[in-house]
């Protein structure tokens, strides 16, 4: 399943209501580090930030209720499955 596709079928869920599971690694560019894994349950998208990146995804965490937002090649796996993030 490749990253667009995944992003789609995200809104189709979150339009209808229906959470979805993500995994992605954390990366902070200026730390140079990450903070490993983050699975998150239950999530649906919510309006993204105003940013120039177009490849920023925002979403809410359901279970915390925390806006989040993460970078789309970060992502690896969508309701259990592995993604492709690659042309």
């Amino acid at each position: 399943m490749h990253i667009h596709t995944v992003v789609k079928r995200m809104r189709e869920l979150t339009d209808s209501g229906t959470p979805f599971s993500i995994e992605y690694v954390t990366l902070n560019q200026t730390k140079k580090r990450s903070n490993g894994l983050v699975k998150v349950e239950r999530a649906q998208l919510r309006a993204a930030r105003q940013t120039k990146s177009v490849n920023l995804l925002s979403y809410l965490d359901i279970d915390t209720n925390e806006p989040r937002h993460v970078h789309l090649p970060l992502i690896i796996k969508f309701n259990g499955k592995l993604i492709a993030n690659g042309n």
